[in-house]
């Protein structure tokens, strides 16, 4: 899976969690994820209605990355806005 850094909003206790901790971004990323919370897994071709039903129900959500093909790891990069 590939994760886009950038692609939604840190809250702010996470980097001073991050700061006051000196724990690296690694250990910030896997232990906390970086207030995402949950995830749902969703096939390109069904990603407009889901969407389309969460804004009807006022539900923030964000594209935050793609499944990929290789080994079964988490590839964090750089959001290119």
């Amino acid at each position: 899976m590939q994760v886009r850094l950038g692609s939604w909003r840190v809250p702010p206790i996470f980097d001073l969690i991050e700061s006051l901790g000196q724990v690296p971004k690694d250990d910030m990323l896997r232990t906390f994820n970086m207030g995402v919370g949950m995830m749902m897994v969703i096939g390109e071709r069904n990603l407009g209605s889901v969407a389309a039903v969460l804004k009807r129900k006022r539900e923030k959500f964000w594209t935050i990355g793609r499944v990929v093909a290789g080994r079964p790891v988490v590839r964090y990069i750089e959001d290119k806005l």
